[in-house]
């Protein structure tokens, strides 16, 4: 009878340690891939910090203060009385009714327009590529030259619009488009559904090009209409573009200026002056930081609770 000869302790130790190395390095490597993703985005999240929460930080800070750059002497707390001001003053809620009407008329126009150029691309004809390349041109041409360009045209003495309403004789006299408040919302509207409208057009002819054509063709045997497949077939399909379009669109009409400014600088009389007007026109004219915080971040809040409320819906929607 032999006994099998047995480690010493020093051996054992070193196969124990061995052991252990061995489930060690998998949990590091197992920590460090689950850690790689998170080390590779921090660049980019600091600067993310920096450029957008951190003025955001600052302007909430700046609208519990008096905060004038011409008097930087008297700064100080005020806790919420640049909001109690904002929310007391006529001024802000005119604002607040021309951001709801440039929203509100806006944004059904150039939905409706970019879904009937967006079904019409969608089909084959003759010419196809070049009325792509046309619907696209508005979209890529800067807001700058956009609002430099609608401000030409309807010029009252010189503009392009009413040289051709007295050929036709539809008027006498030019019509001063942007020096009037009747005319003046009107005239920055159509400014921007032209702008913006590709976008709806490019994003639904995308939305529409992924349907697939089997979903027609089962429509068709079906003896199903040309309303019955868009309404059965075609929107179903693409409602989820529909919705994350239609939010973007809200929350970019919402804090737009360029056109707005350039065109009128928010009157005549105030008739055009927006939300993001009032707040530029009071950060750059006026020189008060603290009021013009505060009407920003009124707005952003007004926003949140719109898209919160989209968001509800949408989920409800799709129970």
């Amino acid at each position: 009878m032999s006994i099998a000869p047995t480690k010493t302790g020093s051996a054992a130790a070193i196969d124990v340690g061995r052991g252990g190395a061995g489930r060690t390095r998998p949990r590091t490597r197992r920590s460090w891939r689950v850690l790689l993703p998170y080390i590779l985005l921090l660049p980019a999240l600091i600067v993310v910090a920096l450029v957008v929460a951190g003025p955001i930080v600052q302007s909430v800070g700046y609208s519990f203060q008096a905060y004038n750059l011409r008097e930087l002497d008297q700064v100080r707390f005020i806790g919420l009385d640049n909001y109690i001001r904002a929310l007391t003053d006529g001024m802000f809620w005119k604002a607040a009714r021309a951001t709801l009407i440039w929203v509100g008329v806006v944004l059904p126009v150039q939905f409706v327009l970019g879904m009937a150029i967006a079904t019409l691309m969608n089909r084959a004809f003759k010419g196809r590529t070049v009325l792509r390349s046309l619907v696209l041109l508005p979209w890529i041409i800067p807001s700058t030259v956009v609002a430099l360009l609608w401000r030409w045209m309807l010029d009252g003495n010189l503009g392009v619009v009413n040289d051709l309403l007295m050929r036709l004789g539809i008027v006498d006299i030019g019509i001063p488009w942007l020096n009037q408040p009747s005319t003046a919302m009107a005239a920055v509207v159509i400014a921007m559904i032209w702008h913006g409208m590709p976008f709806f057009a490019l994003m639904l002819l995308a939305a529409l090009q992924a349907v697939p054509a089997e979903l027609y063709e089962a429509a068709n045997l079906d003896g199903a209409s040309a309303w019955q497949r868009f309404r059965f077939v075609t929107w179903p399909t693409i409602i989820a573009t529909i919705r994350t379009t239609t939010l973007l669109r809200i929350i970019w009409l919402a804090n737009s200026i360029e056109i707005i400014w350039i065109m009128t600088v928010g009157g005549p009389n105030f008739a055009t002056s927006t939300l993001p007007v009032v707040t530029f026109f009071e950060a750059t004219r006026g020189l008060d930081y603290g009021y013009a915080s505060a009407v920003s971040i009124l707005l952003t809040l007004a926003l949140m609770v719109v898209v919160v409320l989209y968001l509800r819906q949408m989920k409800k929607d799709d129970q």
